[in-house]
C-alpha cells in the first residue's frame, strides 16, 4: 500500500503511481468493453442477416406453397367441372331415353285400349280395388 508520512499525508511520488496504476486499469475497462461492445455488434450483425435470410426463405417457401395452392385449387375446379358436364350429359341422355320409353309405354296402352276396351276396363277396376284395399285406413 501507500506509505503515509507522519502528518497522515501520502506522498505525491506515490500518489502519481497509484493515478498512473488507475489510468492503465481504466484504458483496459475501456479497452476491454469496446472489445465486447464489438463482438456484441458483430452478434447482432450476423443475428440480423440469419435472420433476414430466415425471413427471405420463409417468404420464398410461402410464395411456392401458395402457388401449389392455388394450381391445384384450378385443377380441382376444373376437374368438378368436367365431372359436372359428364353428369349433366349422363342425366340429359338418360331422361332422353325414360322419356322415349314412356311416349312408347302410352302409344302401347293407347293401342291395347282401342283393342281391347272390355279388357281395358275390367284392369283398370282391378288395380283400384287393389290400391284401395292397401291404402285404406285399418282398424284395429
Amino acid at each position: 500500500m501507500s506509505e503515509q508520512t507522519a502528518d497522515g499525508q501520502i506522498s505525491e511520488e506515490q500518489d502519481l503511481q497509484g493515478d498512473a496504476g488507475a489510468d492503465e486499469s481504466a484504458k483496459g475497462n475501456v479497452r476491454a468493453i469496446n472489445e465486447a461492445k464489438k463482438k456484441v455488434q458483430a452478434a447482432v450483425g450476423d443475428a440480423r442477416e440469419r435472420f433476414q435470410h430466415v425471413a427471405a426463405d420463409v417468404g420464398d417457401r410461402f410464395q411456392q406453397a401458395s402457388a401449389t395452392a392455388q394450381e391445384k385449387s384450378q385443377q380441382a375446379r376444373e376437374a368438378a367441372r368436367a365431372r359436372y358436364q359428364a353428369t349433366s350429359e349422363q342425366v340429359q341422355d338418360g331422361y332422353t331415353r325414360v322419356r322415349k320409353d314412356v311416349d312408347y309405354m302410352v302409344g302401347d296402352v293407347n293401342d291395347f285400349v282401342r283393342e281391347k276396351p272390355g279388357t281395358a276396363v275390367l284392369i283398370a277396376g282391378l288395380a283400384g280395388f287393389l290400391l284401395g284395399l292397401l291404402f285404406r285406413p285399418r282398424r284395429d
